[in-house]
């Protein structure tokens, strides 16, 4: 398993954009998300949108609970941060957390977690 966010940008098309487009499509995001759905009312986010489908018709409760944990502003700063993310980045994490569980699974040390932005490209 691979820890990614749920919103991946690579990061060839924000800088294509340009900074100031970028923040222009972050912008954009929010309230494309709040246009699928009536946020009032107790509804969640887009379920307007995802209640119309008939083939959700068999999945609308568990889908029901899990729009009601999302949020527009957790939305917009995935959205934000998309462009950051990196395979290759979250695949050596995956490797060190591997590692240190082989090396130190059988002792009582435990290894500090190494925040994903100190990780350079040489480290590991």
């Amino acid at each position: 398993e691979i820890d990614a966010p749920q919103t991946i940008v690579p990061c060839s098309v924000s800088t294509a954009l340009s900074e100031s487009r970028w923040r222009e499509v972050v912008d954009v995001c929010g309230r494309a998300l709040q246009e699928l759905g009536d946020v009032t009312n107790d509804h969640p986010v887009a379920w307007d949108c995802l209640s119309s489908i008939p083939e959700m018709q068999p999945y609308l409760e568990p889908a029901h609970a899990h729009a009601r944990s999302l949020s527009i502003e957790a939305f917009v700063e995935d959205v934000r941060c998309a462009d950051e993310w990196s395979f290759a980045r979250a695949a050596k994490n995956r490797l060190r957390e591997m590692l240190r569980y082989v090396t130190h699974k059988d002792t009582a040390y435990q290894v500090p977690d190494v925040a994903e932005e100190d990780m350079t490209e040489e480290g590991f």
